[in-house]
C-alpha cells in the first residue's frame, strides 16, 4: 500500500512518499524526496516497478498563509512559468530515478501508468489542463 504528501515549504518543499506492508500494517518507508515547488499534488499512479507523480505550477505559498491571514485557495496561485513535470520514484526503494518536464500543464487526476520494453519505459496518463482555475 502506497501514499504521498507534500510539505509546502517555501525553501525546501519536499515530497513524501510512504510504503506500507498491508498484510502486518507496519511501515515499510518512509521517504522525504526534494521536488521543485511547493505545488499542489491531488494524485500519484502506480505501475508495477514505480510511483509516477505530476508535479506542476499550481503553487501554495506557505509564508503568505502562515502570515497574511489568507485562506488556502487565497495563498495559492497558479504560476505556469514553474513549469510541469513527471515525477518518478522506484517503488521499491522509495527513491526518485527520474523526473521529466513536461511543459506548463495542470493535472488534477492521473489516469493510468504502465511500463513497456521490460520496465526500461514507464508511461504516466492523465488529463492535462494548460491551466488552472480558481473559482470562490
Amino acid at each position: 500500500m502506497f501514499n504521498f504528501g507534500m510539505s509546502f515549504s517555501n525553501e525546501r518543499p519536499t515530497l513524501n512518499v510512504f510504503r506500507f506492508d498491508a498484510r502486518a500494517g507496519k511501515l515499510v518507508y518512509r521517504r522525504r524526496l526534494p521536488v521543485p515547488d511547493p505545488c499542489s499534488v491531488h494524485d500519484c499512479c502506480l505501475s508495477p516497478s514505480y510511483l509516477t507523480v505530476h508535479l506542476n505550477g499550481h503553487v501554495l505559498d506557505m509564508a503568505a498563509l502562515r502570515d497574511g491571514g489568507t485562506t488556502i485557495l487565497e495563498s495559492m496561485s497558479w504560476e505556469p512559468e514553474r513549469g510541469a513535470s513527471l515525477f518518478i520514484a522506484s517503488r521499491e526503494t522509495g527513491k526518485q530515478v527520474a523526473r521529466v518536464p513536461l511543459g506548463r500543464g495542470y493535472c488534477l487526476h492521473t489516469v493510468n501508468a504502465f511500463e513497456q520494453d521490460g520496465g526500461s519505459s514507464t508511461t504516466s496518463s492523465s488529463w492535462t489542463s494548460p491551466s488552472t482555475r480558481t473559482t470562490r
